[in-house]
């Protein structure tokens, strides 16, 4: 069970990179213009199922790594509250009808660099979030599984940040350059 669960959120991460980068959204546009026009959509579309699915199997383990207490599931809950909210805080930067792929963009509608509202104190507030709001899953529920995922979590987080950071540099050249020089990169206040 737990090398499906190594693998299966490997392979999760894997893919949510893949299907984000540049160059995949490029040869779909030119080659599947049809399905690139709900690109979006179908990208979260993936990304749910195969979230409800992983999390699933990963909150089936009951094998406890240690017993919480008072004090340990206070932590969680500030820590998943921590998480929730810079999450909820991040999408509101967002068109919320684009993201969801229920907006499409006009043929000449360029991207546009967010750099306002929580992303003018990180650069990755998506996965700062995501990272609070594991710790504390963990700390309340802290099973084997729940412990791989962290552990891939992290590992992700730290990759998944460098390859779209890579992605937005492409994008938007030296104005990301500037951005990124002046904001740190996940916690604030931390580095």
């Amino acid at each position: 069970m737990y090398l499906i669960i190594v693998f299966g959120w490997i392979i999760y991460f894997a893919v949510h990179s893949f299907l984000a980068a540049n160059n995949v959204k490029q040869w779909f546009k030119l080659h599947l213009p049809v399905i690139y026009k709900y690109y979006r959509m179908l990208y979260n579309i993936i990304a749910i199922i195969g979230l409800l699915i992983l999390i699933q199997i990963t909150f089936s383990d009951s094998k406890l790594l240690f017993t919480t207490n008072r004090m340990t599931n206070s932590i969680a809950v500030v820590l998943f509250l921590t998480g929730s909210g810079i999450l909820t805080i991040s999408f509101y930067t967002f068109d919320k009808m684009e993201f969801l792929g229920l907006r499409i963009p006009e043929k000449n509608e360029q991207s546009k660099l967010v750099v306002s509202g929580i992303y003018q104190y990180m650069r990755h507030p998506l996965y700062s979030g995501t990272f609070f709001l594991v710790a504390g899953v963990l700390l309340w529920h802290p099973t084997v599984a729940i412990a791989l995922f962290f552990a891939i979590t992290i590992l992700y987080i730290e990759i998944g940040s460098r390859l779209e950071e890579r992605k937005l540099t492409e994008e938007f050249g030296q104005a990301y350059s500037t951005y990124a020089e002046t904001v740190k990169r996940y916690f604030p206040y931390l580095y």
